[in-house]
């Protein structure tokens, strides 16, 4: 690229915020280059020594790449070499990162960035699932750059991303109109092509116009859809409920929940042991220090954290707060700089690595538009034809509840902010328990129609199955199915109405349709009888 020689006085008429944040953070030295090499450009540059990170990472991150790179072309097992180590790379230095800036979702952004590779295992697409997980941690790793920064001002913005469905991309795109997505682009793209933090700062903004990267961007590969679904991967839910884009791969939940599991531990543990000896090494520079005697180990430590070049900390000392500082860049860049909102009166719940979280295995919750919906014909389709290579008797349920007034429907059917109603969760959750229930899965349908494919269970069966469920969650009482009287007697703050439609055990052929159709009209059936009815149906 070839750099014409500008004046002062011809600088040029548009110029982008994210060319003048990345050049900022090459200048502070803020970013890890050749990690960011690797991740544009995987295979062409060899990891630093194995001592740098601790073994069990890269050992883990096997568990995930090896069965990707068994079924890879020759040019994907290139770019997959060596990827284990700089995964392990990349989790050490933003765990640490995290703990350093005390950034709550750490973990959580860490997640959503495993999750494309977790779902190559199941689609086998392995480039696709690659290329988005590498493209994430960048996004992540400048999302750090921009804290550290930045300061406490960003953080402070950036957690109120806690919420299930808001991704800290969405958070600065509203608040700071910063394109989060561009920004990793150009920070790899600078990285890839050897530039560094002396380059001339004009080189910096003689960038192209920015690049609407989340129109390059696969529906399964959203930002904000792998910000929910990750908080859903790493929350003590006995449920995650799967966007409609993710429900088709057969992905292996049950072993993603474990892995993820033994790799959260292993970070929290550096994040312990990292955070102790920083501890250690703040007590001995005040003993030492007779200036900082006063100054407690923590804030010691962030003051150590914090420090950057000398034009840098002048700079954050005339801008203390985001805002100011990306104000502060009018004088390298041209185009009007955005406000922020208010700053949050108080910090979000921490969602921390958790050694103790269960790995049981969830039940799948999967969205879908109705019971016609192809993702859902197709879900059907295949327990049909696992049950009867297995020879096991299978039974789909629909299920409805209307509550009798508006407080029960309040308490009962108002949507949580996982997208499921109270007693959808309820049902769930006492599913899962059940001694009899074996790797059940759910739908929940635009119409709030939930859909249940249960598995191994005769036509009896589950009808008392889901009879006893459905009046112990709805009434909140522990009631005996070997005793009829008992659930008839029971008061009930809604009415409850299924369809159920069943298979036996004899390895006959059926399509997703004949089970389907047969729920449907059980269901309306059902709807038109008394508040607790179920209809069911054998389909041969």
């Amino acid at each position: 690229m070839n750099f014409v020689e500008t004046s002062l006085d011809q600088r040029p008429e548009l110029l982008c915020v994210e060319a003048a944040l990345v050049a900022r953070f090459l200048r502070n030295e803020n970013l890890p280059t050749q990690l960011l090499g690797w991740l544009h450009h995987p295979g062409r540059i060899a990891p630093p020594p194995d001592d740098l990170v601790d073994g069990k990472l890269p050992e883990l991150m096997l568990e995930v790449l090896t069965p990707l790179t068994q079924d890879a072309e020759a040019w994907e097992k290139s770019e997959l070499r060596h990827a284990d180590q700089w995964y392990a790379i990349a989790l050490h230095w933003l765990a640490d990162s995290f703990r350093k800036a005390e950034l709550s979702c750490g973990i959580r952004l860490l997640s959503s960035s495993l999750l494309p590779l977790y779902r190559g295992l199941a689609t086998r697409r392995i480039a696709d699932s690659f290329e988005q997980s590498r493209f994430h941690l960048s996004e992540v790793i400048l999302l750090v750059a921009m804290i550290n920064e930045m300061g406490d001002d960003l953080r402070t913005i950036v957690e109120q991303s806690l919420p299930w469905k808001v991704a800290p991309s969405e958070i600065l795109r509203n608040e700071l109109k910063v394109d989060m997505s561009f920004l990793a682009s150009l920070a790899r793209q600078w990285h890839a092509n050897g530039k560094t933090a002396q380059q001339d700062f004009l080189d910096a903004l003689s960038l192209a116009d920015p690049v609407d990267a989340a129109a390059l961007t696969p529906e399964w590969a959203d930002r904000g859809l792998l910000w929910r679904l990750a908080g859903e991967l790493i929350s003590p839910k006995t449920n995650i409920v799967m966007p409609r884009s993710w429900v088709e791969p057969s992905l292996p939940w049950s072993n993603v929940c474990k892995h993820w599991s033994k790799l959260e531990f292993i970070l929290s543990q550096l994040s312990s042991s990292q955070e102790q000896q920083a501890s250690q090494d703040s007590l001995a520079n005040n003993s030492r220090d007779g200036d900082s005697a006063s100054e407690s180990p923590s804030t010691a430590h962030r003051r150590s954290h914090t420090a950057l070049p000398v034009e840098s900390r002048q700079t954050l000392t005339q801008a203390s707060t985001a805002k100011s500082v990306i104000d502060s860049l009018e004088a390298e860049i041209t185009s009007s700089n955005p406000a922020y909102s208010a700053v949050l009166e108080a910090r979000a719940m921490s969602i921390r690595p958790n050694p103790t979280q269960s790995t049981k295995t969830k039940i799948l919750v999967a969205e879908v538009k109705s019971t016609n919906d192809p993702v859902f014909v197709d879900s059907v389709k295949r327990s049909l034809v696992n049950s009867r290579s297995e020879e096991q008797p299978l039974a789909l349920a629909l299920v409805v509840v209307h509550p009798e007034n508006q407080n029960d429907y309040s308490a009962i059917c108002q949507p949580n902010s996982d997208g499921l109603a109270s007693w959808q969760n309820d049902l769930v959750h006492w599913l899962l328990h059940h001694p009899e229930v074996i790797d059940p899965r759910a739908f929940i349908t635009a119409d709030e129609e939930f859909a249940l494919v249960l598995v191994g269970l005769e036509r009896n069966e589950v009808t008392a199955l889901l009879r006893q469920g459905l009046v112990e969650v709805l009434s909140g009482q522990s009631v005996d199915a070997a005793t009829p009287s008992l659930l008839a007697k029971t008061h009930l703050p809604a009415r409850f109405h299924v369809g159920i439609a069943a298979t036996g055990a004899s390895g006959v052929a059926i399509a997703p349709e004949q089970l389907i159709e047969p729920a449907k009209r059980c269901l309306s059936a059902a709807s038109g009888l008394g508040s607790a009815s179920i209809k069911s149906i054998e389909v041969y």
